[in-house]
């Protein structure tokens, strides 16, 4: 693992800005049939569009924001599609980030109100920061449990997200992420 060089403060920066934030998803409606299996009625969803908007204010780094989207298709149960997309701009260090994921999931029952999903697939990020572009892309691995509220209103993710990236113009890295979400379900 390489431990210093642009890549890594620039990744870096782009995922504490997207770590930082509110979501909020719209998934189908579950009894008005569009559940794709009607068993999973009051149960998680693995076919749903989520927004996010962050805005982070710091002393040492000054005002950012960003926006990212995340859709999810369940294909054959229980096999879904996730696919990411975000931009992120700080401007008082003059750095613009932005990235897509593309992911192929499968998910598992782990009691009534408790699921397991485990993904495998493939990102790409660009930073660039006055004349210098840095792009990097790679495989991911993602392993994590989503829980759901007993009303059926809010979903709790909790995800371990490992990259493999190799930079166009520099060395390759390999690093860790955690990423926690609360999800509120816009429909019901």
């Amino acid at each position: 693992m390489i431990r210093s060089h642009p890549l890594r403060s620039l990744l870096t920066a782009t995922l504490l800005l997207a770590g930082i934030g509110g979501t909020a998803s719209a998934t189908p409606l579950q009894d008005e049939g569009w559940s794709w299996w009607p068993e999973d009625t009051n149960q998680f969803s693995y076919t749903y569009v989520q927004a996010r908007y962050d805005y982070l204010d710091l002393d040492t780094s000054g005002e950012a924001d960003s926006f990212s989207g995340r859709a999810l298709v369940n294909v054959y149960k229980p096999i879904y599609v996730r696919g990411e997309y975000g931009l992120a701009d700080n401007r008082d260090l003059d750095l613009e980030t932005s990235g897509y994921l593309l992911a192929l999931g499968m998910h598992g029952r782990l009691a009534d109100h408790m699921d397991f999903f485990v993904e495998g697939g493939f990102t790409s990020e660009e930073a660039e920061s006055g004349p210098v572009t840095v792009e990097a892309d790679g495989p991911i691995v993602s392993v994590g449990l989503r829980g759901l509220s007993p009303e059926a209103k809010v979903e709790g993710e909790f995800r371990y997200t490992y990259f493999w990236l190799e930079a166009d113009n520099g060395p390759n890295d390999d690093f860790g992420r955690f990423y926690f979400d609360v999800i509120w379900r816009a429909t019901d």
